[in-house]
């Protein structure tokens, strides 16, 4: 039939081995999969696929063991109205064995790795407790690394992405009054959903929105969603953006439950009162809370707002400076600790034609800590840095040496109050195909 497609299918597979001598069945699997797609809509698509599998395989005892898995997914796009509305929804679920993890820290080559190691207890011992996502790069020594055990479980999942976006513009760009003001507006939104428990037999499992699932069967969950509103005025004279973010995750390790909630607003303005000329402020509010079963140094509920201004001149002969100016304040709402943070940063590019771009940026920040510094809630509020005076700078060149290479060049430095002066290069080469 016209505009609609459909695949049936089915897949028989036998392995053998030899055992005592003899050859014999190791395996037998049996797939059915169904899938359709819809193309009729010159502006909607709507396309999906579900896959059965049977999987029996002798065990050590030659006994034959059976497994039984599922995949799903349905996908759809939609454009209406010119543009104006565009609607996608992903969904899928399905199920699988799979081994029970915990992981561990390794160390690598100086600066190649994520995390750094900061032994808050003094006591010498590399605990899974004290070591955080680097932000510098010269401390990252170490990276994750997820162990398999010998135990299994069966588990399902399901998860979902669902995305609006709205463009007025797109259809009353050119009208008068009212409709021209609402094409200014746009809004963007994303939402993201997923889980897996070991609980079968239950309708349940097929919701990503299942958050009633007791811990006792869950393996992990994920909820973000990002809301993106604008205003523009014409020719890009003046620009207002506000951004609503939620994050949440629960992750079930060996030792317990792994939990991160973030909740982030975020408002921009922003103005080319001329062509050399841009103005830009800034404020964010955020909470950020963590909660990790057997290690309590890591549970902490950080409220921060932060004020931040720039100026941007830019001259005809390719060069740019920006001037910063930023003030914040967090404080962890369980324990009290808090962080006043002020900064100051210069910022120059310079852009030589088929030669490369220089970037050069300098950052003053003075913090005014109050709290214990040996402790995850510390790195968090400090950002990595000390309490008191910290004074950063980065120089960058980045060049196209042929049409499919390119070569960047980076220095950073940093000097603060607890710390010696650090000097850091970089140097990589990018290959395009």
């Amino acid at each position: 039939m016209t505009g609609y497609n459909y695949l049936f299918q089915f897949k028989n597979r036998v392995d053998d081995d030899v055992y005592n001598n003899v050859l014999s069945v190791r395996s037998l699997s049996n797939e059915a999969q169904v899938a359709f797609e819809v193309t009729k809509w010159r502006h909607n698509r709507l396309k999906g696929t579900v896959t059965y599998r049977n999987d029996r395989v002798r065990d050590t005892l030659r006994n034959f063991v059976s497994e039984h898995n599922f995949v799903a997914n349905v996908d759809y796009a939609g454009s209406f109205w010119k543009g104006a509305v565009a609607l996608g929804l992903y969904y899928e679920a399905g199920s699988g064995l799979e081994q029970k993890r915990e992981y561990t820290f390794l160390k690598v080559a100086a600066g190649q790795g994520s995390y750094v190691w900061n032994d808050y207890n003094g006591n010498g011992i590399e605990e899974l407790d004290e070591f955080e996502l680097a932000v510098f790069q010269n401390e990252a020594d170490y990276v994750k690394v997820w162990l398999s055990t010998n135990e299994y479980i069966n588990t399902y999942n399901c998860g979902t992405t669902q995305t609006l976006q709205l463009r007025p513009a797109n259809v009353w760009r050119n009208k008068k009054g009212f409709l021209k003001a609402l094409s200014m507006f746009s809004d963007v939104a994303m939402l993201r959903t997923s889980q897996k428990c070991t609980m079968g037999k239950d309708f349940r499992i097929l919701n990503p929105y299942g958050f009633g699932i007791a811990d006792s069967v869950l393996v992990n969950r994920s909820f973000n969603f990002k809301n993106n509103f604008g205003f523009s005025l014409p020719n890009s004279y003046f620009s207002l953006n506000y951004v609503a973010m939620v994050n949440q995750s629960k992750n079930l390790l060996y030792y317990g439950f792994e939990s991160m909630n973030l909740k982030h607003h975020e408002l921009t303005a922003r103005s080319e009162l001329a062509k050399i000329l841009i103005l830009k402020a800034m404020y964010r509010n955020s909470v950020k809370q963590s909660q990790v079963e057997g290690f309590a140094g890591r549970d902490y509920q950080i409220l921060s707002h932060q004020l931040e201004q720039s100026v941007t001149l830019n001259f005809d002969f390719n060069l740019s400076l920006s001037v910063t100016g930023e003030a914040g304040y967090k404080r962890n709402l369980d324990y009290g600790e808090t962080a006043n943070r002020y900064k100051a940063e210069l910022e120059a590019t310079y852009r030589m034609k088929q030669l490369g771009t220089v970037d050069l940026r300098v950052q003053y920040i003075n913090i005014l800590y109050k709290g214990g510094t040996d402790s995850s809630v510390a790195y968090e509020m400090l950002d990595g840095l000390s309490s008191g005076h910290n004074l950063l700078w980065n120089l960058t060149y980045q060049t196209k040496l042929f049409e499919y290479l390119q070569l960047n060049l980076q220095y950073e430095g940093r000097v603060t109050n607890e710390r010696k002066l650090i000097h850091t290069g970089f140097l990589q080469l990018k290959a395009f195909f």
